[in-house]
């Protein structure tokens, strides 16, 4: 951390026509964020992190017909947002109704341990095209229990609280009595608000 002392500016610091333009200071702080601090005219000042909102792509589109469970890679650096809107987008689930495909968001905080934090409703087989939306925020849902995280969270639920550094996708394909039969196209995007 630097500290400035005794700094002193002379002249017109005010924006707009009666004065002259903000200062600004600015640097990265221990994350790699830029941090800026804006002196205006009267004596106000402002103090940004530099973070703005990102469209994450959590994975691409894809068409999945292998049956088994598949950790796609992780996206990281995702703390630093205050909250994550995760998209589902299913395009096609034409084949047989007893094959399944469940859609997981599982979290990290050291890339090495990971706890699911949503379970997606299960897509079957002949399902068709659907979207699906969740939310996760930590701090407009603070944890009343404690959560097994060695399980996953049962269909159709998000723990919002429950929000690392890191994001992966994982999708557990389940064949049907027709081997070979399964196709899922889908991809999974993330809205993360600073």
């Amino acid at each position: 951390m630097t500290t400035i002392a005794n700094f002193t500016v002379e002249g017109p610091v005010g924006s707009g026509s009666a004065g002259g333009n903000p200062i600004l200071f600015g640097g990265l702080d221990g994350s790699g964020n830029t941090v800026a601090l804006q002196v205006d005219g009267s004596g106000g000042f402002t103090i940004g992190t530099g973070v703005s909102n990102a469209l994450v792509t959590l994975l691409a589109a894809t068409t999945i017909t292998a049956p088994g469970t598949v950790n796609n890679t992780a996206v990281t650096s995702l703390g630093k947002y205050k909250q994550v809107q995760v998209l589902l987008n299913v395009t096609a689930a034409a084949n047989a109704v007893d094959d399944t495909m469940d859609v997981y968001i599982d979290s990290s905080f050291d890339g090495t341990t990971w706890f699911n934090v949503v379970h997606f409703p299960q897509i079957l087989g002949n399902g068709g095209a659907k979207k699906y939306m969740a939310t996760l925020d930590p701090a407009g849902a603070a944890g009343t229990a404690c959560i097994n995280i060695t399980s996953d969270a049962a269909v159709n639920t998000v723990r919002p609280s429950m929000f690392g550094d890191r994001l992966r996708v994982r999708t557990v394909n389940v064949d049907g009595a027709v081997p070979g039969a399964e196709s899922f196209d889908l991809s999974v995007t993330a809205f993360a608000k600073a």
